[in-house]
Order: structure tokens, then sequence, then C-alpha cells
């Protein structure tokens, strides 16, 4: 016997709709599982971008001018023109020029310090050449040049004086001129720079001869970043996809529940149903009396056929109520002789 519902729904076999119904659910699954893998990717991050670049130099410049002498036929040597002897020195003239640039129009303040240090291997003795300069600019650069004459003869005789005064001779004795930068700059967008560049050059006079250090040029380059939000757009749509796509398996897996039933399937309710209605026709039974081998068995539609053949044959209906357990499904049926109707 095969019931009919009221409601619409689909009948399907069995076998039919547990195979949809799984389906569904490894879909609903599957898409739920990757809809919240797309959870564990950030919406927003943060990220290191570069606000400004700079560089800083600092550069030794000197003449030598020259006493009259037979080696050079010339008045003046600049940087890399020959040997600086003591003996052809007339005196010496430096300059040191600094330059800060930067990729951005900054308000830039400036402030810079000479000195120049005696040093040896038992003593050091420090003078300030110029003290707390000043400089300032607007735009993409900043600059001061600043002259000095090097006193080397001052260097000389104040060895020899801490060398007469300690009576000990000190060994290896250098003149360093040092150069310090303070430089604040200031630019749109909370761009900000506070550094400080210092640069060395060592001098040292040793057999007659005046030796100053390379590089002449010192040179440091920097980077201000910032910290700046960026939003992944693909995360966003890989994320409503995902959702849009699990919203409709649950959907579709509850509607395929829903408006489907096996062939065979009765429900409770139906069952308390039929039972009201057909009471006056229907039997119960722990199971159904055996019949004849070569009887033939009649599938009706309906409930209602079924009853109609129990008014026609007078035979009562058969139930033989399902059991979860057993794995049995209810049965309704009608014997009559070596017919069965079902």
């Amino acid at each position: 016997m095969e019931k009919r519902s009221n409601s619409i729904k689909f009948r399907l076999s069995r076998e039919m709709k547990i195979a949809g119904t799984a389906v569904l659910i490894i879909i609903t699954v599957i898409s739920i599982v990757v809809t919240a893998s797309t959870f564990t990717r950030p919406l927003v991050t943060e990220k290191n971008s570069t606000a400004c670049d700079y560089m800083q130099s600092c550069k030794l410049g000197y003449i030598v001018y020259l006493k009259n002498n037979s080696l050079y036929d010339r008045e003046y040597l600049l940087p890399g023109e020959g040997t600086i002897f003591v003996r052809l020195t007339d005196h010496i003239n430096t300059t040191i020029s600094y330059t800060f640039e930067c990729d951005h129009d900054m308000e830039v303040h400036g402030r810079f310090t000479l000195r120049k240090i005696y040093h040896t291997d038992l003593w050091q003795k420090e003078f300030t050449i110029l003290s707390g300069a000043n400089f300032s600019s607007i735009g993409y650069a900043a600059s001061f040049r600043t002259s000095f004459p090097l006193n080397y003869t001052d260097f000389l005789n104040f060895v020899e004086k801490v060398r007469d005064e300690t009576g000990v001779t000190a060994r290896n004795p250098e003149m360093v001129l040092e150069c310090v930068v303070d430089i604040h700059a200031k630019g749109d967008d909370d761009i900000e720079i506070r550094e400080r560049f210092t640069s060395l050059w060592n001098i040292t006079i040793r057999g007659g001869v005046i030796q100053i250090s390379k590089p002449l040029n010192h040179y440091a380059e920097g980077s201000i970043l910032k910290r700046e939000k960026v939003f992944h757009q693909e995360v966003a749509e890989d994320r409503r996809n995902t959702m849009i796509w699990s919203a409709c398996s649950l959907a579709l897996l509850i509607a395929f529940v829903v408006v489907t039933e096996s062939d065979d399937e009765i429900s409770d309710t139906e069952i308390k149903k039929i039972k009201r209605r057909y009471k006056e026709y229907i039997v119960t039974v722990s199971e159904i009396p055996s019949s004849d081998e070569s009887g033939k068995t009649v599938n009706v539609k309906s409930i209602d056929d079924l009853a109609r053949m129990s008014d026609i044959t007078g035979k009562p209906i058969l139930h033989v109520p399902g059991s979860l357990q057993e794995g049995r499904k209810d049965v309704f049926c009608i014997i009559d002789g070596e017919v069965k109707y079902q």
C-alpha cells in the first residue's frame, strides 16, 4: 500500500533519498568548512611603507698652500695631487660641506659642532672649533659650508709640550677632525626626521709627511617608515561568495528533506490518522499470516483503495507495526485466500 500525503511532496525511492541527502550534507559541510577558512584570513592587515627617503653627506675639502720649492711647480695642492710635505707646506685651509636631501618637501633645521681632537696611545685632548652653529631651509634640501685653517703646527707643538711636561713620549699621535650634525626635518603627513650624523677624519704627521685619511666624503642614507592598513577586497569577496554557497547548500538540503519522501515511508502521524479513520477495518497483528507462495500480490494505490477492497472481500485490513530496532516498516494489507492486497 502506498500512502499519499495531502501536502505536495516528491516521492523517491528510499535509496535515492538517502543518497541525495548524503550528497547534500557533504556539500553543505564542505561549504561551511571553506567559509570558515576564509574567516581565518585577515580582512585588514598592516604593513610598513616608505614615507620618505633621505640622504646626508659631509665632505672634507682642503687646499695646501706651498712654499717656494723645487718639487712642485705650482702654488697649492688639492686632494690627491701629491704628497704633503711638512717643510714644503706654508699653511692648509680646510672646508667642511654638509648636505641633507629628501624626496619630500620639508622644513629643515640643523645644528652642527666642529671639534679637533689630539689623540695618542696615552692621552687625548679635545678642542672646539665651532660650537652650536645653526642652519635651516624649506624644501627638498638643506646645507652648510664652513672653512677654517688646519693648524698642524699647533698640534705638533701641543704634543711636544705634553711630552716635556710628562717626560713620557706618547706613540701614534694624530689629530682627528669631528663634525657632528643634529638634523630635525618635518613635513606633511606627520613625517618627521631626527638624526645625528657624525663624520671623522684622521690627520697624522709622520716622517715629515702630513696624511689626511680617506674617504673625504661620508654618506648616510635613511628612510622613514609608516604603518598603513590594507583592505583585502579579495578576502571580502571570498567570504561573501562562500557564505552564499553555504546558505544555498543548507537551504537546498532542508528543502530536499522537507519536499521529498520515500515510496515506502509512512510517518507516525500518518499511521495514527489511518488507524483513526479506518479503525473499523484495521486489525493489528504481530506478523502477516503465511500464504501460498504461488499466490499473487496486488499493490493498491492508497489506503482508501485498501478499505474498499476490505468492503468487497469482507476481510479486515491487517496492520503490522514497524520497528526501528529491527528495521521493519509498517505494513497494511488484506489476505484473501491466495491473493494479498497491499
